[in-house]
């Protein structure tokens, strides 16, 4: 791949947007990635109980080590409980860091259905440069249910996969849709979530030879 334009690391870093380029087309990825199985539990990110949707944007920081394209995010939705839902759907969004806070949005990933037993969800964003530094990334989900009554309540959940119970996490009240401009945290969780970007390291020029 050609390098791209010298980049500084800012709080809100340079961002283009390219061609289109196959999900995780070279293999690197910046987050943290995850398995199906989440080891240190889950964080809800909807939920539906006495005839009322609620959801909920969870983002957290990582660092982007090296200039490079992103292709793709991914993210672990481990559960559903107390049962399987009937239908849900995902979505990713990948945000730049103001301060040690989510920033702008800088990519959006094309929303994908959510399918009972699956855990791992990687959606494409149109391939975004990026500068080596920090970003948020971020997910929000909505479904219907089968719901069960428990303690008196009929409800489910859908639940994005925590990398480490620490961490700097936060969570945003939000009606299921397209993702903000900019995140508003009504909370902070203190969490690491599974999610990760797929991206294409830059690969500087040759130095022409004399």
């Amino acid at each position: 791949m050609t390098a791209s334009p010298s980049l500084t690391a800012t709080d809100s870093p340079t961002t283009t947007s390219t061609p289109t380029a196959a999900a995780g087309a070279c293999g690197s990825v910046f987050g943290a990635p995850g398995t199906p199985v989440a080891p240190a539990g889950a964080e809800h990110v909807f939920n539906y109980s006495a005839g009322v949707s609620t959801s909920h944007i969870a983002a957290a920081p990582y660092s982007l080590p090296a200039d490079g394209l992103v292709t793709s995010l991914s993210a672990v939705f481990p559960i559903t409980t107390p049962s399987p839902l009937i239908s849900g759907e995902v979505r990713l969004a990948l945000y730049s860091d103001a301060s040690g806070s989510p920033g702008s949005l800088l990519a959006e990933a094309t929303p994908v259905p959510f399918v009972n037993g699956q855990a791992v969800y990687t959606a494409l964003v149109p391939p975004t440069n990026l500068a080596a530094g920090t970003y948020w990334l971020a997910a929000q989900g909505a479904g219907t249910g089968v719901l069960v009554n428990s303690g008196g309540m009929a409800w489910c959940d859908m639940f994005l996969g925590l990398y480490s119970q620490s961490g700097r996490g936060v969570d945003e009240t939000w009606t299921y849709g397209p993702f903000p401009s900019s995140l508003a945290p009504t909370s902070s969780t203190g969490y690491t979530y599974q999610l990760w970007a797929n991206y294409c390291p830059d690969t500087p020029s040759p130095t022409p030879t004399p």
